[in-house]
């Protein structure tokens, strides 16, 4: 692994947009542990969206690739061999904690790849800086995904791609309808919760798209991924694992009386069964996949 230095992220920006990011950077530095500790069953679950992506992505020997919000650590981790030692791999992500986690998984899988910290709506590299860049299942908590999409296209060479991937309809969702649903029901009223950006603000893929072809991308091209998502544990394992990684259930799980928890638990638990065959949950998971090419002119 090479690890070294990002030039400096250009100052943030202050105001409603500079909290959000704020508030969103806090609640995953909050369970990054989770998501580190919890990597073999979340690389198992997530591994059809990451080929998705690198399929998309179409990777080759000496390519400048740029991962943003790379959690703790896919696709980079992924497109680093396909890239070869002639490549480059950077990932990046706002929470210093993730990219701790995700260097030291590459550290592991000996995976040449550059992390640091930063900003995906304020980058620090150069113009047609990267061939490639991938954000998979992030875009949608971005403040302004608008401006982020506008760094990426600064970042990208003149026919350059990105790849993007968001969260699809909850409804269509298994894991949030046994899981997140059953909180909802039982949880007591609690103070406003601050404007956050919406998970599921992309879940239709004509949003996505029509984002990026705002942004000066061509051949944008967006479908929904009825992905596979597989978890390998068994019911109860799964709902162990959600106040671990799901930084904005906390709060209502905490706001729940033992009684009233433990009935959540046990409703949960009977739901997420349903999917349980042989010790894995044989869950599903919608995606919003989009990729597009970077035109010749500069973004509108």
């Amino acid at each position: 692994m090479t690890a070294g230095p990002l030039p400096p992220t250009p100052p943030a920006p202050s105001g409603r947009t500079a909290a959000q990011k704020a508030t969103v950077a806090d609640g995953y530095r909050d369970v990054a542990r989770g998501w580190h500790r919890w990597r073999r069953e979340f690389s198992t679950a997530g591994a059809a969206v990451t080929r998705a992506v690198v399929e998309a992505a179409r990777p080759r020997p000496g390519m400048r690739v740029l991962d943003l919000a790379c959690g703790v650590g896919e696709p980079a981790l992924t497109l680093a061999p396909l890239v070869g030692p002639a490549g480059r791999v950077v990932a990046t992500d706002l929470v210093p904690e993730m990219v701790g986690y995700a260097s030291a998984a590459a550290a592991t899988a000996g995976a040449a790849i550059v992390f640091g910290v930063a900003d995906a709506e304020r980058l620090p590299f150069a113009d047609a800086s990267f061939d490639l860049v991938t954000c998979r299942n992030a875009i949608m908590h971005f403040p302004d995904p608008g401006r982020a999409l506008a760094e990426a296209h600064r970042v990208l060479r003149i026919g350059g791609r990105i790849v993007l991937t968001a969260l699809g309809p909850p409804r269509a969702t298994p894991a949030v309808r046994a899981t997140v649903a059953v909180i909802l029901r039982h949880t007591p009223p609690g103070p406003p919760a601050p404007a956050l950006p919406d998970p599921y603000g992309f879940a239709v893929p004509d949003t996505l798209g029509a984002l990026l072809t705002a942004t000066g991308f061509r051949d944008v091209r967006a479908r929904t991924l009825a992905a596979p998502c597989p978890w390998p544990g068994t019911a109860e394992d799964f709902w162990q694992a959600l106040p671990d990684h799901a930084w904005n259930l906390r709060p209502m799980l905490d706001r729940l009386a033992p009684e009233a928890r433990r009935q959540v638990a046990e409703e949960a638990v009977a739901a997420l069964r349903r999917y349980e065959h042989d010790g894995v949950l044989r869950l599903t998971a919608p995606t919003v996949i989009a990729h597009a090419t970077r035109g010749t002119g500069a973004h509108p």
